[in-house]
């Protein structure tokens, strides 16, 4: 088998010759020092440097898509991964004036400012200044932002051009591995925390905003499809370590109708859903993966109680993937490590339906000993 049968043999809980294998995320010093020269992909710190690309003019940042695209696909070959991530976290908006140089200023067109800072040795990019921002955010602000957020939407022009880099990375790999297109999301937010009343006492307004993510799934999915990629993942954190951020019947009101119509969209296309979050989903586990119809979970947080081998007894068809800890990588002995990826393999062999690897993002500081210790007990054990 090769890669790309190998992961649709996971999505269908079939046996495979041996575990596919994907780390959801990395940090780009990880990969750097793997690969031995700087590499770009990650978080916060690939957004800034596509920031300062944008600023640069056209040219500069047509240079940065083009190597941000050939560094995903060396990672993925260096890391033996079967299932690629193409992309990674991106600013779409171009800065207005350069104040050092790890600070942009943006201007907004209703005339206010928000200035972001760099911290390369976490790989951050985030917000230090905005104009307003000690204005606490209430309902109305939630109003406006929906608002605007549905015109956005209506807006919007779809075309095929934006998802093409996907078809290009299955070409690129002579569709050998498989590649996951990324973006249908669907979440209730909870930053600026006035999303969680808005949960309470206003669910029409948290709805519309949820039904644009789901309009957005669907038209996604369609020209994923046109593309021939068949895998696409979203979803977004609703939980911490000890239980979700919202309640089963919230989940159930907001949440499921819309997840419901994705899951049945995908399949109706003959593609796969999976849907991804951090924490402990288990108080509303059978509403995701019941109810709602989705087929594949991703970021399977080991930390968090999420085990594979309980999943698996609960929910018998439903692919996996991860169920490595970034803090047992981040923070744990090397010994820790080979047991904790010898586990994730052991297990995937015997359940089917998994793919292992790193639940989720590799993150900076991460010891190199450490991700050398789970990328040689894969090749060494993965047979």
């Amino acid at each position: 088998m090769n890669s790309k049968e190998r992961v649709f043999a996971a999505l269908e809980c079939k046996p495979a010759d041996k575990v596919p294998i994907h780390h959801l995320g990395m940090a780009s010093s990880v990969a750097s020092k793997i690969l031995g020269k700087e590499i770009y992909i990650g978080g916060g710190l690939h957004q800034f440097r596509e920031a300062a690309a944008r600023f640069e003019g056209i040219e500069a940042h047509r240079e940065f898509l083009e190597k941000s695209f050939f560094d995903a696909m060396e990672v993925a070959s260096v890391f033996d991964m079967d299932l690629v991530r193409v992309t990674s976290w991106r600013e779409y908006k171009k800065p207005s004036a350069k104040i050092d140089n790890l600070t942009f200023r943006y201007e907004e067109p209703d005339g206010s400012y928000f200035i972001k800072r760099c911290r390369p040795e976490q790989e951050l990019y985030q917000i230090i200044e905005a104009s307003g921002s000690a204005k606490e955010k209430d309902i109305s602000y939630l109003e406006k932002f929906v608002k605007e957020s549905e015109l956005d939407f209506e807006k919007k022009i779809w075309g095929l051009e934006e998802f093409k880099v996907f078809k290009r990375a299955e070409d690129y790999f002579k569709g050998e591995k498989a590649v996951y297109g990324a973006g249908a999301g669907l979440h209730i937010l909870y930053d600026p925390a006035v999303w969680l009343e808005a949960a309470l006492i206003r669910p029409d307004l948290v709805g519309r905003y949820l039904d644009i993510q789901q309009k957005t799934a669907l038209k996604q999915f369609e020209l994923y499809a046109q593309l021939g990629i068949k895998i696409l993942l979203g979803g977004g954190n609703c939980a911490s370590a000890q239980a979700p951020f919202f309640s089963p019947e919230t989940v159930r009101a907001l949440l499921l109708p819309r997840l419901k119509k994705i899951a049945g969209y995908s399949k109706k296309l003959g593609s796969y859903f999976m849907f991804g979050s951090a924490g402990n989903l288990w108080p509303v586990a059978d509403i995701f993966f019941e109810e709602a119809g989705i087929r594949g979970y991703y970021e399977v947080d080991r930390s968090a109680g999420m085990e594979l081998k309980l999943l698996r007894e609960k929910y018998p068809l439903l692919a996996l993937q991860g169920n490595i800890s970034s803090i047992t990588l981040h923070q744990g002995a090397k010994e820790e490590v080979y047991r904790e990826t010898m586990d994730n393999l052991e297990t995937a062999k015997k359940l089917n339906g998994i793919i292992a690897g790193v639940s989720n993002a590799i993150v900076p500081e991460t010891p190199i000993e450490n991700v050398e210790m789970m990328l040689e007990t894969i090749r060494k054990h993965n047979k």
